[in-house]
């Protein structure tokens, strides 16, 4: 699986909202759930507001905690705290610590899973339009669907990127789309990503979630 297109987007969305007026301190948060694997990643990165906006990551006296376990500080990215390790799914996922004068804070963030996908029997034609259906409910506010193809055949991998909210756990693709891919057998999973925000007195918490599904191999003519 391909992870670096959705790192350089955590970037730019916690880029843009550290130009905005923040509260004292705030949490980053990043966490993966691959179902290939069965593994979990999470990062979080914590900040103290400085002078003329400006933001410095801090680093809390007992550490920060993923689920109720420590997390470990990654040697070469400042203070960003990251924990991975296989475990089944699970829809909500907290982090906690011990601040500065002693309080204790923790921010919960819901994820959806996409337990299985199909687009119907036989292959995909491309000059037909598709419904792709899943187990897992419809989109909600602040989720994106990201569908990943990838033809190692032909050595290319094709995102297409689904942002709506209707009630339906499925999607209408028009013809023109599925004639992006060129013939041929495709391995396709899906990432569904959500924004999450929350907010407590002197602190705000952002966290982006992505769930990788389980591959399907689908053949397009």
């Amino acid at each position: 699986m391909k992870y670096i297109f959705f790192w350089v987007l955590l970037t730019l969305t916690f880029g843009h909202c550290q130009t905005a007026t923040a509260p004292n301190q705030f949490l980053q948060c990043y966490v993966r759930f691959d179902a290939v694997r069965g593994q979990v990643q999470a990062d979080a990165t914590l900040y103290q507001s400085g002078d003329v906006g400006r933001t410095q990551p801090m680093e809390m006296p007992g550490g920060v905690l993923y689920q109720g376990s420590p997390m470990q500080i990654l040697p070469v990215q400042g203070l960003t705290y990251r924990r991975t390790y296989a475990a089944d799914f699970v829809p909500e996922h907290s982090f906690s610590w011990v601040d500065a004068q002693g309080g204790r804070q923790k921010v919960s963030f819901p994820m959806a899973s996409i337990a299985r996908f199909h687009f119907g029997d036989g292959p995909l034609l491309r000059n037909k339009p598709a419904t792709l259906r899943w187990e897992g409910g419809p989109l909600e506010k602040g989720e994106t669907l990201v569908l990943l193809w990838e033809n190692r055949a032909l050595g290319q991998t094709v995102p297409m990127e689904i942002m709506r909210s209707s009630g339906n756990a499925s999607i209408e693709f028009p013809a023109a789309k599925i004639s992006e891919l060129a013939a041929g057998q495709w391995i396709l999973y899906l990432v569904r990503k959500r924004l999450a925000k929350t907010e407590a007195p002197g602190m705000s918490a952002e966290a982006i979630l992505e769930y990788y599904s389980k591959s399907d191999t689908i053949e397009v003519k």
